[in-house]
């Protein structure tokens, strides 16, 4: 009897983890306006890549030189590295989204992601060591 309780508590436990599992809920990170200010995300991937806030000023840097694992020396393409400087930016948000705008049809969505993460809308990730509150 004592073995069939055993399974029992077995079997209950089991399917309470795989519930558990099954109703996976995705955190949202909130992203408030006082996240962008005086602060610098580096790319994840490629540390070249940078967006600074700094006042009104956003100062997004891309460094297209891109290596993978799977890619050979001779298959790495070089682009020139840009840096643009946006002036007089306005920084909305909505969730979990920084709306980004500025003068001459400027746009740039961000998503926070993570704790310190932001996605841009490729889907490369820039971090931060500052704690965002």
């Amino acid at each position: 009897m004592s073995k069939r309780i055993s399974n029992g508590a077995r079997f209950a436990v089991t399917l309470l983890v795989l519930t558990g599992c099954s109703n996976e809920s995705k955190t949202q990170y909130l992203a408030k306006e006082s996240h962008l200010e005086n602060i610098i995300f580096v790319g994840q991937e490629n540390q070249n890549n940078q967006f600074m806030f700094d006042g009104d000023e956003l100062t997004v840097v891309k460094d297209e030189f891109e290596v993978k694992p799977d890619i050979t020396p001779s298959d790495v393409e070089w682009k020139e590295k840009s840096e643009n400087v946006y002036h007089d930016i306005k920084i909305k948000t909505e969730g979990d989204k920084y709306i980004i705008t500025g003068p001459d049809n400027f746009s740039l969505v961000l998503q926070r992601v993570g704790e310190r993460i932001l996605a841009d809308e490729d889907e490369q990730h820039y971090s931060t060591s500052k704690t965002l509150e």
